[in-house]
């Protein structure tokens, strides 16, 4: 009998398991196809949109937060350095 009842509860927590994981797998597929449809209320790589002349591209943070950024596309993927860095040095071993 307590074989019985032992087995039952290994088959109960094999399904379990098993259950939690068809969950966790349906949810992260519905929550791709939610960020590759944009409905999941925004963008974390933004987008670019024209107003008029101007071209700026917003983004919108899981807090709610939005921010605009109004540099040229140029602008915005040029790389940061100052005048002195990035430039070749001749090595010398003394």
């Amino acid at each position: 009998m307590s074989f019985i009842v032992g087995l039952l509860f290994f088959g109960l927590f094999i399904l379990l398991t098993v259950l939690l994981f068809v969950i966790v797998v349906v949810m992260r597929g519905i929550n791709s196809v939610r960020r590759f449809l944009h409905l999941d209320g925004g963008n974390k790589y933004g987008q670019a949109s024209s107003n008029g002349q101007t071209t700026y591209r917003q983004t919108h943070t899981a807090d709610g937060i939005t921010i605009t950024d109004h540099r040229s596309p140029e602008e915005a993927n040029k790389k940061i350095f100052a005048p002195d860095e990035g430039e070749y040095v001749e090595y010398t071993e003394q």
